[in-house]
């Protein structure tokens, strides 16, 4: 089944078809993916706030201000988080004022007592996401059952739990839902200086202004129109000559393209520097959490060395991740690594391999070109997540939701190569389709429940960093506020192993001690906080027996919170 225009493949485009040329079994194939869609993630609709929704949506005071979309386009993402200095203007190098505007529409729409309606928003966005990956996929094959398989496989893979279920993290399907926009109206355009064009830049400033990873989307318009676009060389010239005049005309064509794309860019520009200040181009230094809670310990500064040893593993994991039903989680087990070992180079070796593969199979296609433009859509889009040294975590799930358009798009379109090999072969792909569909849509449900709640989502990435004193400390913190102490003094007690220097480990230890009797315990790490000169809490409050009772006097600072929010 093929839609009526294929744009992909041609350059005299026709006008699309009302209901992008499907028929109605089309339409109702499509129909069974969105609701499959939805049901896959109605689960998350009992989820209640995790992690940064506290800090940033339902403790932030400003969201729902009138002046805080006015302040979003003028000030860093973090500006109205009041637990920072409200001296200091810039507290991140992030600029995503879209992303501020969606919080304030939902803020204004449901408030944040409740996070089910937050929920409820992201799954209809990832149903836009779905009908837009259809259709770009529609329009770079021309065929409708090749768009149906992309899109299914995108809207039940469970690597995007994360971006789908977490309130907060809403850049990266953001920016992704616009440039899958701009890259449809990019192809049906007109010739020339058309309204589709004009379009796709409009919706490429939307993407840029929800994460700045969309930075780099000309090189995928430049890539496109070389690709799908390229005009033959004439012949009537010598063939050296012709190719060489063609190449060149293919080139003005596609920066042509670009023009305006690269003025979004430059706009884009002024008001980041505007909003960020010094900070536009990344902040001065970077801290591990032992900073925030007044530890002064800068993040490593990582060698160009350690870089290379430790992004093989990196992209595997996101390989993985991919295409492995059971890999996606809120954080990854992937470190820094720090010395040449066998590992580095059986990661390279199985990387080369899979790369080497992938082109030689390819490039026997007849769709070599749209397996070319996966290629580059995908390594477009996941470059930014790929500057390792400048993150906090390695791997993060919400960092492939743009990326997995192209492995989605790449993967149906040889299942269905493979199929038209002959009957047997339909069968086989069948089977295995259902099958891969089917475990995606199970491990997606499944990997919802470390969402439910800050309790489920903690212990779960205790498990995953086990070696991580803050979420031990967070979850040391979230045990005891659910009345198990016993599991509370555990993780605060391998919290404070990690990361004997920060006060707050002691003092916190003191006072769940106490709660519990251990007097001499609490005595010791009380002793050790005090001796550590910290000036983040000075004295424990003393019940009326005249013993302290493990509560903070009215001139001390709360017990420590779980991590401070990042920029996502």
């Amino acid at each position: 089944m093929k839609s009526e225009a294929v744009p992909g493949f041609s350059t005299n485009l026709a006008p699309p078809a009302p209901w992008w040329g499907l028929s109605g079994r089309g339409l109702a194939m499509l129909a069974l993916i969105v609701v499959a869609t939805i049901a896959v993630y109605l689960p998350s609709l009992r989820d209640g706030w995790v992690s940064d929704d506290l800090q940033v949506l339902v403790e932030n005071s400003s969201i729902r201000t009138s002046s805080f979309v006015t302040n979003a386009f003028t000030h860093d993402v973090l500006w109205s988080i009041k637990h920072y200095d409200p001296d200091q203007q810039v507290h991140s190098a992030s600029y995503r004022p879209l992303e501020l505007v969606w919080f304030a529409l939902n803020a204004q729409l449901f408030g944040v007592n409740h996070p089910a309606p937050w929920h409820l928003m992201k799954i209809l966005l990832q149903v836009v996401a779905v009908l837009l990956c259809f259709r770009a996929a529609q329009l770079l094959t021309g065929e409708v059952v090749v768009a149906m398989l992309a899109a299914a496989v995108f809207g039940l893979m469970p690597a995007h739990v994360e971006p789908v279920v977490w309130a907060s993290a809403i850049p990266e399907p953001l920016s992704a839902v616009f440039e899958l926009a701009a890259l449809i109206f990019l192809i049906e355009r007109k010739p020339g200086w058309s309204r589709g064009l004009m379009l796709s830049a409009l919706f490429y400033a939307f993407a840029i202004l929800s994460h700045e990873s969309a930075i780099f989307f000309p090189v995928i318009v430049f890539a496109y129109v070389m690709i799908f676009e390229a005009a033959p060389a004439q012949h009537t010239r010598p063939a050296r000559q012709a190719r060489t005049a063609s190449a060149s005309a293919n080139i003005v064509r596609a920066l042509t393209a670009c023009i305006p794309f690269m003025f979004v860019i430059l706009v884009y520009a002024f008001a980041r520097m505007h909003a960020l200040g010094d900070h536009t181009f990344g902040m001065p230094h970077q801290h591990t959490e032992a900073y925030l809670h007044n530890v002064p310990e800068e993040v490593p500064i990582r060698s160009a060395a350690q870089i290379a040893m430790t992004m093989p593993m990196v992209l595997l994991e996101y390989l993985g991740i991919l295409a492995i039903p059971g890999m996606a989680d809120p954080m990854h087990s992937i470190e820094w690594t720090t010395q040449l070992d066998p590992q580095v180079f059986i990661a390279w070796a199985a990387l080369i391999v899979l790369g080497v593969i992938a082109i030689a199979l390819a490039s026997r296609s007849s769709r070599r070109r749209v397996y070319l433009f996966c290629a580059i859509w995908g390594l477009i889009t996941i470059a930014p997540a790929l500057k390792i040294n400048t993150i906090w975590w390695l791997n993060q799930d919400r960092y492939i939701y743009a990326p997995s358009f192209g492995w989605c798009l790449a993967l149906a379109l040889a299942a269905f190569e493979i199929s038209t090999v002959g009957a047997r072969a339909r069968l086989y792909v069948g089977f295995a389709i259902a099958l891969l569909l089917l475990s995606y849509g199970v491990a997606t449900v499944r990997a919802q429940r470390c969402w439910y709640d800050e309790l489920a989502y903690y212990t779960r990435v205790v498990q995953l960093k086990p070696k991580d004193p803050y979420f031990h400390l967070a979850l040391g913190n979230l045990l005891e506020k659910a009345k198990d102490d016993q599991g509370a003094v555990k993780q605060l007690e391998i919290s404070e192993s990690l990361e004997p220097q920060d006060p707050y480990m002691h003092i916190r230890l003191a006072q769940i001690y106490i709660k519990l009797g251990r007097i001499k315990d609490f005595q010791r790490e009380y002793n050790v906080f005090e001796g550590s000169d910290s000036s983040v809490i000075k004295s424990v409050h003393v019940g009326p027996d005249g013993k302290p009772d493990g509560k903070p006097d009215e001139q001390s600072a709360a017990a420590p919170q779980p991590p401070a929010p990042v920029a996502h």
